[in-house]
């Protein structure tokens, strides 16, 4: 199986069972808004984005469940509430803080005398912990707390390293002095994406796509997006890859949310544009047919109509005798089942006679 594929598979593996299982502000700043936290932190992303593409600053994204982590309670006793907090931290980043904890659910939920205003606070925090979740499950974390950064545009450049002995400031601010180059990098990718032709930010695009962790390209839909948009006409010659990479990104989304009928629509719909090559139209019919398989579906007619459709699209392709494989075993899977299911009718007919 080639590598893309390989790759796109394990992110709908990891995103199957997430989805089975279930973005500056400036300390200093003294106006707060309606989504800043105890610790002068932008709690909603957008607002982060907002303050940070204003202040021309990165995002530094903090992720805990103070309350229900003690190691979350402790990296917020030691880095948000340190004298060093605004000096060697706030003063250089947009800070964004999703606090998962029983807290923050509890802020969901007006009571029972509650003010009409107070139950449209809850419900509207309730819309921000979700969109906070989610990025989060996209970020694809297994533990808290934790660090990232991001460009100012909300971007993904890495995850900060820390053991719970290097929750201070100064720590973490020698941590993010030793990413310099790699963030000057990246904000440099990113801003080259804004500016020039058609086909100058299609190709910035596809480098900061590139160099993106692969695991975390799906915090860049709107990218994708934006190469679908203005070159259609392909002067880049890049369509194909980002008509195929935003099918499989909004697939993904769609699994987060568990509809697998959402999912499987993403990606056949793309197969149909004919301005996708034909390996890439192989790889979506296959993924198409994948998410069908590992949602334990029985629509065994349809994902043998995708198998074979894969196949057909690329024919001599290195993957496609993987693909046929794989169609030939269900197809005889199928076929032993209705056998066997009607010998057993036969028998139970028999029986009754």
């Amino acid at each position: 199986m080639g590598r893309k594929m390989k790759n796109t598979v394990l992110k709908f593996s990891m995103l199957f069972a997430v989805a089975l299982f279930c973005a500056g502000f400036v300390s200093c700043k003294k106006e707060k808004t309606e989504y800043i936290d105890e610790f002068g932190c932008y709690e909603q992303t957008s607002e982060a984005i907002e303050a940070a593409t204003a202040a021309d600053k990165n995002i530094l994204l903090i992720i805990t469940m103070n309350g229900d982590d003690s190691e979350s309670d402790k990296f917020t006793q030691s880095f948000f509430k340190s004298s060093d907090f605004e000096n060697l931290i706030a003063k250089d980043y947009v800070l964004l803080h999703f606090d998962l904890g029983q807290k923050s659910f509890e802020r969901t939920t007006a009571g029972a005398n509650a003010s009409k205003k107070e139950k449209e606070a809850a419900d509207e925090f309730s819309e921000i912990l979700q969109l906070n979740f989610r990025f989060a499950q996209l970020l694809g974390i297994s533990y808290t707390p934790c660090v990232f950064l991001l460009t100012k545009q909300g971007y993904f450049i890495s995850e900060l390293p820390a053991s719970p002995n290097e929750y201070s400031p100064s720590a973490f601010s020698t941590v993010l002095d030793s990413f310099k180059a790699l963030k000057d990098e990246f904000n440099s990718l990113a801003a080259a994406t804004e500016n020039g032709s058609v086909v100058e930010r299609v190709n910035a695009i596809d480098a900061l796509y590139n160099r993106t962790d692969e695991d975390h390209r799906i915090l860049l839909l709107d990218l994708t997006r934006k190469v679908v948009d203005i070159d259609f006409d392909n002067k880049s010659g890049l369509l194909s890859k980002y008509l195929f990479e935003t099918s499989v990104n909004l697939a993904m989304y769609c699994m987060l949310d568990n509809d697998i009928e959402g999912a499987v629509q993403s990606i056949v719909s793309v197969c149909s544009n004919p301005n996708l090559e034909p390996l890439d139209k192989q790889n979506a019919w296959y993924m198409a047919a994948y998410i069908l398989m590992n949602s334990y579906s029985t629509d065994y007619n349809t994902i043998l109509t995708y198998l074979q459709a894969s196949v057909m699209s690329a024919p001599e392709s290195e993957i496609a005798p993987q693909i046929q494989q794989m169609y030939d075993y269900v197809k005889s899977a199928v076929e032993e089942s209705e056998a066997q299911a009607q010998q057993n009718s036969l028998n139970l007919n028999q029986s009754v006679q």
